[in-house]
């Protein structure tokens, strides 16, 4: 059995969507009785198409081939967008070649189909968004407070040390702590003033996981919501 690739898919990005949509569905289905059939194999064998033919054909014995819903192709191609939309636009100059006497309306003919490729093969935008809300949640976290005018990192590795120096006073009984700051400069607290430095960096970093959770919930009613505004202050006192 022949099944289709992904360059027979990319090869194909502009034709009907009944062929690409046929391809996409072929491509599905190798994937998914490949990761059947490396099911059967043991720890030390390597996959190859030779054995894997052999198996197909035991396997069709008793099963029907793999079913691959309209929901499946549609996330294939949202998922994939990039490529297939590389894949059905030319390169400007091959479009244009042979029409220096009209350039302009050619480009303009070029844009034309090249908005139409993109209608044909939709960004996946929801997706894309909370990519980007997540990231700018993790560089809020990572920007560090100021408390009491001496600046505090706050990324994940340094609320970790930190809470290990907390941990240090109670088994160990220590009782003052040399912290470096986050502008390299260095600052001695004792052990209690080091508990509400931490405190406050806890709170600032709960904060920013709280404005991404409400700021999810909005994009879901609103897509076009400004994920940049409304982040916790940087500013803490004890």
């Amino acid at each position: 059995m022949i099944f289709k690739t992904i360059e027979d898919i990319k090869r194909c990005a502009n034709k009907p969507d009944e062929v690409l949509n046929a391809n996409i569905i072929s491509y599905l289905q190798f994937i998914q009785l490949k990761e059947i059939y490396l099911q059967t194999l043991d720890d030390l064998e390597i996959f190859d198409m030779k054995s894997f033919n052999i198996w197909l054909n035991e396997y069709f014995e008793s099963n029907d081939m793999v079913t691959i819903s309209e929901e499946q192709v549609n996330s294939f191609r949202t998922e994939n967008y990039q490529f297939l939309r590389k894949a059905c636009k030319p390169s400007t100059d091959i479009f244009i070649e042979g029409y220096e006497d009209d350039t302009e309306s050619r480009l303009e003919q070029f844009n034309a189909e090249c908005n139409d490729v993109i209608k044909k093969f939709p960004s996946n935008e929801p997706e894309c968004k909370l990519r980007i809300l997540k990231n700018l949640r993790q560089q809020k976290r990572d920007l560090g407070i100021i408390t009491n005018d001496i600046q505090i990192q706050t990324d994940e590795t340094s609320v970790t040390v930190m809470s290990s120096y907390i941990s240090e006073t109670v088994i160990n009984g220590l009782i003052d702590i040399n912290w470096k700051c986050n502008d390299d400069t260095y600052h001695k607290y004792i052990v209690q003033e080091f508990k509400e430095v931490y405190k406050c960096v806890i709170r600032y970093v709960e904060s920013c996981f709280n404005r991404e959770a409400e700021l999810i919930a909005e994009l879901e009613t609103n897509p076009d919501a400004d994920i940049t505004t409304g982040w916790p202050d940087r500013t803490y006192t004890y």
